[in-house]
């Protein structure tokens, strides 16, 4: 994707949403995304032959940022944590796919929020920061460094997928 040929902005997660459930798809794994903007799943990958399914939730960017908002989420009573995420990063060249268990992202994300209150901390003293104030992120080098780039595998392996062990031997090249 060419820098003056970006997706435009209202459009950018519905693209993030059928890009992996396509990349899906092309593994052999049926996957629904779901309708509207204010659901708790983006997507369901399912595997009929073994009768289970996981729920994706997807954050699309064209920025070195995703936004995540999982501490946010976090203090909803009704919060029900996806099984995994895929975050999707237009570059200007390709599109990358980063798949992460929802217990390795929010691990991450409590790391990068750590961080960050410790930064405050030191430029406000004796203030107190409120989380739902601000909206978590994840920055394209946080995730890089997880080494979860095409990790297909994970949601694969989730639905029972190995009959396509192939399909995904060969995108993971």
């Amino acid at each position: 994707m060419k820098p003056n040929n970006r997706i435009p902005s209202h459009l950018l997660s519905l693209a993030g949403e059928h890009r992996v459930a396509s990349e899906l798809c092309k593994l052999g794994v049926f996957a629904s995304v779901t309708p509207g903007n204010r659901k708790q799943t983006d997507i369901y990958a399912i595997n009929d032959s073994t009768k289970r399914f996981v729920r994706i939730e997807v954050k699309a960017s064209q920025t070195r940022r995703f936004v995540t908002g999982i501490g946010q989420k976090k203090t909803r009573k009704s919060y029900s944590p996806p099984d995994c995420w895929v975050l999707v990063f237009f570059d200007h060249e390709r599109e990358r796919f980063f798949v992460l268990e929802s217990s390795e992202i929010e691990k991450l994300q409590d790391e990068r929020n750590k961080k960050w209150l410790e930064g405050f901390q030191l430029r406000n003293p004796g203030a107190v920061f409120n989380p739902r104030d601000g909206v978590d992120g994840l920055s394209l080098e946080d995730v890089e460094q997880q080494n979860c780039e095409g990790s297909w595998k994970k949601i694969v392996d989730c639905v029972g997928g190995i009959e396509r062990a192939a399909n995904l031997a060969a995108v993971e090249k």
